[in-house]
């Protein structure tokens, strides 16, 4: 679907302006690959001023555009994936090979790993928006996809003991030129998304549509509500994830709703899924939520940030309200997973939950547990929680985002705990892989000094287990020296 290098194709692939399924991208390379010989290079010129120049003996770098733990699928569509567009091929070398070096630890089979990566350079490394720019002169959308503002988050499913994790990324959309954006960058992220559907034709886009709109402000309150946004220190809105699954790409779409003033976003969320409801499709456990979230002290010092789908039918579909609070002691854990007392967990997972818990946040199992983590009054500080929302269901199932990027101690320490959890409870299989993606992830410091590549470890309950995600962070920006 991908590939424009036409002398290098099998003779019935090359007409001009073809597009090539997904299941033909693995052809497509190993055609390639036949075809080339050992004098011949792919260059590419990187911003700050770098080079990195791949032949069949060495991978050379400098900076921000490193190549070093690649994996073999890179290596091997990054020889040919050139681009005249500088962003472009900044993003594929500085986070495909982040891409590259997940799927591979993740154990996925080559044609995956080759499927992946060409439907992330095509698509997704072209609608990042600029580079960083040297010495610092630059002007950057300040995306809410990561602290630094990179546009782009990674994360590993561990799935259960039985089966290899699961990759996926969710990114916002920025235009190359950030002086057109429009106030909440829609425009980007929609535009994406209409290509898309054309490449994933399995996807469905009934819902996406609707929250697009139903989100949308009347353009005289469109100012406003800009100003509001930008005093709670972002103006993204929509962002879209990708999992990548062995045979195919699931999409999933996420709207932070931008308000008028004396509007919420919880409340803008409400009001659309009441419109949405129609026939036998209902969400009952929407209203439980926003019931508890209005009633109870816990409740009242969440902030709802934003609500996510999946781009299927509707009828297969879940809503997930995300929602962030100020409180941060592990009794406050149980009030919001258990929605206030509605839901009911074992004692044996409250105990895997913090055993997580402390080793994670370098703690003392003997801590008290009513007590409160240290204050931060960082922006994205305090506690995440994403609440599951089926249709027909009557409660939601929660979600804990433990906040390991401004509560745990260092990368290092995160990943010892993580280490240690899941020797511990006999899922110690893919460790040593995640540990080798971790280093790869940060190649221009030691994990001991800071957090930061580690975002979050979140964990949802699972047949008396708990089902696990790390999220990582490329911090393209911070790394750089151009954090804002």
């Amino acid at each position: 679907m991908f590939l424009c290098l036409k002398s290098y194709l099998p003779k019935a692939w090359r007409t001009r302006n073809t597009t090539y399924p997904l299941s033909s991208q693995s052809q497509v390379v190993s055609a390639c690959e036949t075809k080339r010989t050992s004098e011949q290079k792919h260059n590419y010129q990187g911003s700050f001023g770098c080079q990195a120049i791949v032949d069949n003996n060495k991978d050379r770098s400098a900076s921000g555009c490193s190549l070093e733990k690649s994996t073999e699928a890179f290596r091997s569509l990054a020889r040919w994936l050139g681009s005249s567009d500088e962003d472009a091929a900044f993003w594929w070398h500085t986070t495909g090979r982040l891409l590259g070096l997940l799927l591979s630890e993740a154990s996925y089979d080559l044609h995956s790993q080759y499927q992946a990566l060409l439907l992330y350079n095509r698509y997704i490394v072209t609608s990042l928006g600029p580079r960083p720019a040297d010495k610092g002169l630059h002007k950057i959308w300040k995306s809410y996809m990561t602290d630094d503002h990179s546009p782009i988050e990674f994360s590993w499913n561990w799935s259960d003991s039985t089966k290899a994790p699961r990759i996926r990324c969710t990114m916002e959309a920025i235009p190359s030129d950030v002086d057109s954006i429009d106030h909440f960058n829609q425009g980007a992220v929609i535009q994406l998304a209409h290509r898309l559907r054309v490449t994933l034709p399995y996807s469905d886009w009934q819902l996406f549509d609707y929250f697009t709109n139903a989100f949308r402000l009347r353009p005289d309150s469109t100012s406003e509500a800009a100003v509001q946004a930008e005093s709670r220190g972002y103006r993204s809105s929509m962002f879209l994830g990708f999992e990548f699954e062995r045979s195919q790409v699931a999409v999933k779409a996420y709207f932070a709703p931008a308000v008028e003033t004396g509007d919420s976003q919880w409340s803008a969320i409400v009001r659309s899924v009441k419109t949405l409801e129609r026939g036998p499709i209902e969400f009952p456990a929407l209203f439980e939520l926003d019931n508890f979230l209005a009633s109870s002290p816990e409740g009242r010092q969440v902030n709802v940030e934003g609500l996510a789908i999946d781009c299927v039918p509707l009828s297969q579909s879940r809503l997930k309200v995300y929602a962030r609070s100020s409180l941060t002691s592990f009794d406050s854990v149980r009030t919001y997973m258990t929605i206030g007392g509605k839901l009911s967990y074992s004692e044996t997972v409250w105990r895997q939950l913090h055993d997580l818990w402390c080793l994670l946040l370098g703690l003392d199992e003997a801590d008290p547990m009513e007590e409160d983590l240290p204050f931060n009054d960082h922006m994205t500080a305090g506690m995440m929680y994403n609440y599951d929302i089926k249709a027909g269901n009557a409660l939601p199932e929660p979600k804990l985002y433990i906040n390991i990027r401004h509560y745990g101690r260092n990368d290092l320490d995160i990943l010892q705990g993580l280490t240690a959890f899941m020797e511990k409870h006999g899922r110690a299989d893919f460790t040593s892989n995640y540990r080798r993606a971790v280093d790869g992830f940060c190649t221009y410091r030691s994990l001991d000094r800071e957090c930061g590549v580690q975002t979050y470890i979140s964990c949802a309950v699972q047949n008396e287990t708990l089902s696990l995600t790390s999220y990582l962070s490329p911090q393209v920006y911070h790394r750089s020296g151009f954090q804002s």
